[in-house]
């Protein structure tokens, strides 16, 4: 894997370091935008979204609320329809069966 983050040894902690680390260890070739929400999470994301959407579209309409709350739900949405999880891959999550039978 090619780093392509400089990290200067004087510059940064070690806890710094060791998250820069899981970082690169995370986005590498072999594993960006391979699904990791699993099916029972993708549902959920999904109607945590239609909820969210409608909040923010409908009760807190024009307000900053329904701004973050439709910004919200769109993220959850979008995870929800695709499968992927950014901040999942990052943290090195994965709820997707990894057999075949449940996800496409």
């Amino acid at each position: 894997m090619t780093n392509w983050l400089y990290i200067h040894e004087c510059s940064f902690s070690s806890v710094e370091k060791r998250f820069v680390n899981i970082i690169m260890r995370n986005i590498s070739e072999e594993n960006a935008m391979v699904g990791n929400v699993g099916g029972i999470d993708r549902i959920l994301r999904l109607l945590v979204a239609i909820a969210l959407l409608y909040l923010g579209l409908q009760v807190y309409a024009h307000s900053a609320l329904g701004i973050g709350l439709d910004v919200v739900g769109a993220i959850a949405a979008f995870s929800g329809l695709f499968g992927f999880c950014g901040l999942y891959s990052l943290l090195g999550i994965n709820t997707r069966k990894t057999d075949g039978n449940f996800n496409a």
